[in-house]
This record gives structure tokens, sequence and C-alpha cells, in this order.
């Protein structure tokens, strides 16, 4: 079976995320003083996740884009990440099991493409409970 996902950037890491899941694509509104709050969404404050942080990258420089995700339960989070390089159709059978990964990260995701360049992508866990931590305000 084939699915389309939207491939993002999150500091070095090439994250595919179900294309179903995406909302909406928009330039970042730049970080808040505490790294996460909340901002603004078509009359809805919500919440933000700042994807660098969360993948343990240094907060050098301000995110570039935001993406609006949706979660199964139909709440919705801003996740700041480096860049969007577009949408792709991938067969489900192109993604491996995860090789062991720190506890932190390992659990973000659920499937690894191996490109031909080897250049590697993770596919984000789609998950409503996962998604709901994640983007929870502390």
């Amino acid at each position: 079976m084939s699915g389309a996902y939207v491939h993002i950037v999150v500091g070095d890491f090439d994250i595919l995320v179900d294309a179903r899941s995406v909302l909406e694509v928009s330039p970042s509104g730049g970080r808040s003083a505490d790294g996460g709050g909340c901002r603004p969404w078509r009359a809805e404050a919500l919440p933000v996740v700042d994807g660098r942080t969360v993948l343990g990258f240094p907060d050098e420089a301000e995110p570039g884009t935001s993406v609006v995700l949706g979660q199964n339960d139909g709440s919705r989070f801003f996740l700041d990440i480096t860049a969007v390089k577009g949408v792709r159709r991938l067969e489900d059978d192109r993604f491996r099991p995860l090789p062991p990964l720190p506890e932190g990260v390992g659990r973000l995701f659920d499937g690894v493409l191996l490109e031909e360049n080897g250049r590697f992508g993770l596919r984000l866990r789609g998950d409503a409970d996962f998604l709901a931590g994640a983007a929870a305000p502390q």
C-alpha cells in the first residue's frame, strides 16, 4: 500500500509525516521565550512544539517553518521545523524497522526509509496518544 508523506527537515534529520495529518505549512512565528507556548491559528490558540529541541539539536537558529499537525482525536499543534522539502508518495514496504535509537528519539518514530544516496528518512509516529503527549503545553 502506498501513502503520501510530507518530507520535512529538523536539524540534520529527514522526517516523513503522513500528509493527511499536515493541515498547514507556514513561515515560523519565531521562538517564544519559553521555547513552547501557544500560537494563534484560525481563531484557536495551538500549542507549539520545537522539533529541534525535542530531537536534541542546539537551538542556535530560529526555526524557518511551522507545520500544523492534526491528530486522530481532532486536536492540533504547531511543529517548528527547519524546512519542508516536498511531498512524496511511498510504498509502505520501503520502510524498515528502526535500529536502536536513544529512548527520547526512538519513541517519536516507527520506521526508517533508506535512500539510494545513503541518507535516511524517519517516519513520524502518527497515533493520537503520542502526538497529544508530545504537544501538551508544559
